[in-house]
């Protein structure tokens, strides 16, 4: 995934892993861009905690890479702890920054959803999410949002 390609991610136990290796086998990311200062996304990232799970339980090629907009490490450790497996892009990571431009990120939480290739496929993970669960992966595969502006 070009966007990742070359950068070092984050373990929840702190340890690093590559970009390239972590994600070699993953057919759709989630690039989470959230905050623990932000209700919204606290409440989402249960939402989405819930779903990586069933996803992962039912073997699906799925992961989530968490961009972390927090203030502070501990703020970062305080959502890594809630969503458990995840990857993440080290706090600080001059990466942030970049990935927020590319993708216009406005407002946390956002869910980019992509393919492996790095294309985009939907810039409405949250949406999907929230709507359709678990359930909005089977339209991921197809290369399509799993809901529409009319779903809001």
């Amino acid at each position: 995934m070009d966007s990742l390609a070359g950068n070092t991610l984050q373990k929840k136990s702190g340890d690093l892993v590559g970009a390239g290796q972590a994600l070699k086998a993953v057919d759709i990311v989630g690039l989470f861009f959230s905050a623990e200062w932000c209700p919204p996304c606290r409440k989402f990232t249960v939402t989405l905690a819930e779903a990586y799970k069933d996803l992962k339980g039912k073997g699906k090629s799925f992961e989530v890479v968490f961009v972390s907009l927090d203030v502070s490490k501990e703020e970062m450790k305080t959502t890594m702890e809630v969503h458990g497996d995840w990857l993440a892009v080290p706090f600080g990571d001059p990466l942030i920054p970049d990935l927020e431009q590319k993708y216009a990120v406005e407002v946390v939480p956002t869910l980019v959803i992509m393919k492996k290739s790095g294309e985009i496929i939907t810039m409405e993970g949250r949406r999907d999410i929230s709507k359709k669960g678990a359930a909005a992966f089977d339209a991921w595969q197809q290369g399509k949002a799993a809901t529409t502006e009319e779903d809001q």
